[in-house]
C-alpha cells in the first residue's frame, strides 16, 4: 500500500512540474521580459531608444510584413523582431504599436509593395529537399504623412539601431544638414567616399560645398567635414570657415600631411595651408608619420617558384589605435580603429582661455614617429629599440569658445561670381559660442578602400553625430561593435588548459565511480 502510494505521489509530482512548466511557457510567449547579463546590454534597449519612446510626439505605427512560416535561419528573426517591439511599445506608454502581416495569406501583397517591400528569395528545406522560397521579411514605419521603410530584415544584428534610427527620422521636425568641403582635391562622395555618403544619407540632409564660391556658410548647415584636401585654402576660404565656426558652427578636420604610395615607396609632402588657423584654436598637426607596432597587415604579392602568393604582413604606418578614451561619447564601445599613415598631433600649441581640448585617441605604448625620408617598404625590417614612443597623440576635440583667427586681420578679398556682395558690409566675429571642432592627421582612412573594419564607419557616423549635437544614436550604434577576444597567454598555460579538457572529464567519471563503487561497498557491508 505504501508502494503504491509513493508511486501516485510521484505521478502526481510529475504532472504538477509539467503543468508549471507549461504554464511557464505560456506566460514567456505572451508576456516578454529578459534579463540583460552582457556588459554593454546588448540585448536590451539603451536609455537613447527609452527616451526615444518616452518622448514620442504622437502615435507611431509599426507595420512587419512577415511570412508566418519562414525557414532557418530567418524563422527566428520574426519572434525577436516582436520582442524588441514590445519593449518599444513599453517605454512609448501605448503611442507606438505595431502589427504583423502575412502578405500572402492576408492578400496584402500589394499593401507591401506599396511601401517598397518587396518578395525575396531564399533557401529552405523542407522533405528532405531543397526548395526556393518567396517570402517577406519588411518593416513599414508610419507616422502622419511620413514613411520610412527596412526592405529586408535579414540579421537581426544591430537591429535597436535601425528601429531608433527611423523612429527618430520620421518624428524629427527637421534633418540635420552636413556639408563635405570641396575645391581643394577632396575624395569625391560618389567615389571615393561611397560607403559613409551611403550610411550619413540616411540621417542627414549631404551636400558639398565650395567656399571660395559662397560669401558664407549657409546657417542650416550643422557640421562641416574638410576631408584630405590636397590643395591650399584661400584666405578668403579661410575667412568663411572661421567665421562659419565663429557663429557656433562644428567642423571635423581629416588631414593628410602626405601623400604616400606604398607601390612606389614614395611620399610627397601636402599643405592645405590649415596650420595657423588649427593653432589658433588651439591643436596643430605635425609634419610626421606615426608607426605603431599595433597595427593592420597588408598583403603583398611575392613570387614563389612559377606561382605568385599573397602573404599578409604587418605594416606599422597602418596603426590599429586601442588606446580610446572609453569616457569619450565618440569612442565608447569601440575596440579600435584603424588609421593610414597617420601624423601625430601637436599638443605644445597653447590651448585659448575658454577653450577644452581633449585627446582621446593616442597610440600604444610601442610606437614611433618619422619625420622624414620614409620608407614605405612593406618588407622593412623594424627593432624592438625603434619603438622608442608611446602614447601618441592622434585625435583631439576642442569645445567652448574659440577665438577668431581673423581678429587681429583685416578682411581678405573676395573672388567669388556673386558681384552684389561687398566685403566691407561684413562684420566679423572675434570669437565663437559653443562650437565643436574635431582634429585628425589622417584623411585616406575615411575612403571606401579603408573602410573595410567595421568600427572605422561606425566611428565617423559618431563623429558626424557629436559634430551635429545629435548624439542620441552613438550609444546604439555601439553596442554591437566591439570584439571580444581572449586574452593572450603564456604557452604553458596553453598546454595545461589542453590537457586539463582532455583528462578533466575522464578523471571525474572515473571518481564518480569509485565513490559511487564505495558506498555501495558500505551499504552491502551493513545489510551483512
Amino acid at each position: 500500500m505504501t508502494e503504491r502510494l509513493k508511486k501516485k505521489g510521484t505521478t502526481v509530482s510529475i504532472v504538477i512540474v509539467l503543468a508549471i512548466l507549461l504554464v511557464l511557457n505560456l506566460i514567456s510567449v505572451n508576456a516578454f521580459t529578459r534579463v540583460d547579463l552582457t556588459d554593454s546590454g546588448i540585448y536590451s534597449l539603451s536609455e537613447a531608444s527609452k527616451d526615444l519612446m518616452r518622448n514620442l510626439p504622437d502615435r507611431i505605427l509599426v507595420k512587419c510584413y512577415f511570412t508566418d512560416d519562414l525557414p532557418a535561419p530567418y524563422n527566428q528573426n520574426a519572434r525577436y523582431l516582436k520582442d524588441q517591439l514590445a519593449d518599444y511599445r513599453a517605454y512609448s506608454g501605448g503611442r507606438l504599436q505595431f502589427e504583423f502581416v502575412d502578405p500572402a495569406k492576408d492578400g496584402k501583397e500589394e499593401e507591401a509593395m506599396s511601401y517598397r517591400i518587396p518578395p525575396v528569395q531564399v533557401n529552405a528545406y523542407e522533405s528532405d529537399r531543397l526548395e526556393i522560397k518567396k517570402v517577406y521579411m519588411g518593416i513599414a514605419f508610419l507616422y502622419g504623412d511620413k514613411t520610412e521603410v527596412m526592405p529586408v530584415l535579414q540579421s537581426t544584428a544591430g537591429l535597436e539601431y535601425e528601429i531608433s534610427r527611423a523612429i527618430k527620422k520620421i518624428t524629427s521636425a527637421r534633418i540635420p544638414r552636413i556639408a563635405f568641403v570641396s575645391g581643394h582635391g577632396e575624395p569625391d562622395l560618389q567615389q571615393q567616399l561611397r560607403s559613409i555618403n551611403s550610411v550619413l544619407s540616411r540621417e542627414y540632409n549631404i551636400q558639398s560645398i565650395n567656399l571660395s564660391e559662397v560669401t558664407e556658410v549657409p546657417s542650416d548647415i550643422d557640421a562641416l567635414l574638410i576631408i584630405s584636401p590636397k590643395q591650399a585654402f584661400s584666405e578668403w576660404e579661410l575667412f568663411v570657415l572661421d567665421q562659419y565656426l565663429m557663429n557656433g558652427g562644428h567642423a571635423g578636420f581629416f588631414i593628410d600631411n602626405f601623400a604616400c604610395d606604398i607601390q612606389n615607396n614614395s611620399s610627397n609632402p601636402i599643405d592645405a595651408g590649415l596650420g595657423e588657423l588649427l593653432s589658433r584654436y588651439g591643436i596643430g598637426v605635425n609634419s610626421d608619420l606615426v608607426l605603431d607596432a599595433s597595427c593592420s597587415r597588408i598583403g603583398i604579392q611575392q613570387q614563389s617558384g612559377f606561382f605568385r602568393i599573397q602573404n599578409m604582413v604587418e605594416f606599422h604606418y597602418f596603426p590599429l589605435v586601442t588606446e580610446l578614451v572609453q569616457e569619450n561619447v565618440i569612442v565608447k564601445g569601440l575596440d579600435g580603429i584603424n588609421f593610414t599613415f597617420i601624423s601625430s598631433l601637436d599638443t605644445t600649441v597653447a590651448v585659448p582661455a575658454g577653450v577644452e581640448r581633449e585627446i582621446f585617441a593616442r597610440s600604444s605604448e610601442i610606437a614611433a614617429v618619422e619625420t622624414e625620408s620614409f620608407d614605405l617598404s612593406p618588407y622593412r625590417k623594424f627593432s624592438r629599440a625603434f619603438f622608442s614612443r608611446k602614447d601618441i597623440p592622434l585625435a583631439a576635440i576642442l569645445t567652448g569658445t574659440l577665438p577668431s583667427y581673423f581678429s587681429d586681420k583685416s578682411i581678405p578679398a573676395y573672388k567669388g561670381t556673386d558681384s552684389t556682395f561687398n566685403p566691407e558690409s561684413v562684420s566679423p566675429l572675434s570669437e565663437s559660442v559653443g562650437s565643436r571642432i574635431l582634429v585628425i592627421g589622417d584623411g585616406d582612412f575615411v575612403e571606401d578602400r579603408n573602410m573595410s573594419r567595421e568600427a572605422n564607419l561606425v566611428f565617423f557616423m559618431n563623429v558626424a553625430d557629436w559634430l551635429s549635437q545629435d548624439e542620441g544614436l552613438i550609444s546604439i550604434r555601439s553596442k554591437n561593435v566591439a570584439a571580444r577576444p581572449l586574452e593572450e597567454v603564456s604557452d604553458g598555460t596553453k598546454k595545461f588548459v589542453k590537457y586539463l579538457n582532455i583528462l578533466a572529464m575522464p578523471l571525474l567519471v572515473i571518481v564518480i565511480g569509485v565513490v559511487r563503487w564505495q558506498m555501495r561497498r558500505s551499504a552491502k557491508k551493513r545489510r551483512l
